[in-house]
């Protein structure tokens, strides 16, 4: 009894987690697409010379 009831929610448990990271991974897509945009927005503007001193290889040296 204890073992089915146990198997039970287990099953609940990981639907639930399931629909949860389901949820997560199209909210993340989302992000990453608007992030997408708006760097290509950035790129497109051609203003990369501002980041220039914030470049990983300014950063290192």
């Amino acid at each position: 009894y204890s073992l089915l009831l146990r198997t039970n929610i287990f099953s609940g448990f990981s639907s639930f987690l399931l629909v949860l990271l389901r949820k997560l991974t199209n909210s993340f897509l989302q992000l990453l697409g608007l992030l997408a945009v708006e760097v290509n927005r950035f790129v497109r503007n051609n203003s990369f010379h501002c980041l220039e001193p914030y470049h990983p290889v300014h950063l290192w040296s």
